[in-house]
């Protein structure tokens, strides 16, 4: 660079050394110096992440390419564990070891909503050997899995399902959203009472005689 001044303004793209020459006219004398700047590569983040989850779950969101991480959450690391609720846009700055920081990138995370249904009974208080009538109640068409307890009673379309427990039961079911995979359960108990017991006692003596009338 020819240059006149005491100083310039440089702004090097790649790693430069930039030579200064004094010198003095009337001595006809001259000093050389240099200086050598290093210029390093940005660093260029991407993030890794599923694009679609369901409401109520947690992802793992990763970012990489970069020294050092800040995301719009705060948060620091690489990884992040998130769980939103809504849409959600998450962006993320690297930077190198030396500081410097390269362009923000960005992923867009879809929430699903999970299924609303609510599961009701025809009677939720039953004696024994009795039957009741579970149903769920929805807004759209689901697979659904029934389950007394831990126990899995059916699983497809029925929104119905007649039962017949011996004890005091609580019963599940499991809408699942074909399209989305989203799952959401609701439960009911069913209160089982025992029959009464019946004792009959009698002063009957085997061996008495009776005539026709006699009490």
């Amino acid at each position: 660079i020819l240059d006149e001044d005491s100083a310039i303004v440089a702004t090097p793209t790649d790693t430069t050394t930039y030579v200064v020459e004094v010198g003095n006219e009337a001595l006809g004398c001259t000093v050389i110096d240099s200086i050598r700047i290093n210029v390093v590569a940005l660093p260029v983040a991407s993030i890794t992440a599923n694009d679609t989850i369901c409401a109520g779950d947690s992802i793992l969101v990763r970012g990489s390419g970069g020294y050092r991480y800040l995301w719009n959450t705060g948060q620091q690391s690489a990884v992040i564990k998130v769980a939103p609720e809504v849409d959600t846009t998450f962006w993320l700055l690297a930077y190198n070891k030396f500081g410097c920081q390269g362009d923000t990138v960005y992923h867009h995370v879809h929430v699903h909503p999970l299924p609303v249904i609510q599961v009701s009974a025809s009677d939720s208080v039953l004696c024994v050997g009795d039957s009741t009538t579970l149903r769920v109640d929805v807004l759209d068409a689901y697979t659904y899995r029934w389950m007394a307890g831990s126990r899995l009673i059916t699983a497809g379309k029925q929104r119905e399902l007649r039962t017949c427990p011996p004890v005091t039961t609580t019963y599940y079911c499991y809408a699942v959203n074909d399209t989305t995979g989203c799952v959401k359960v609701d439960s009911v108990l069913i209160n089982v009472n025992k029959l009464p017991e019946v004792v009959l006692r009698s002063s009957f003596d085997p061996t008495q005689i009776f005539c026709a009338g006699d009490a």
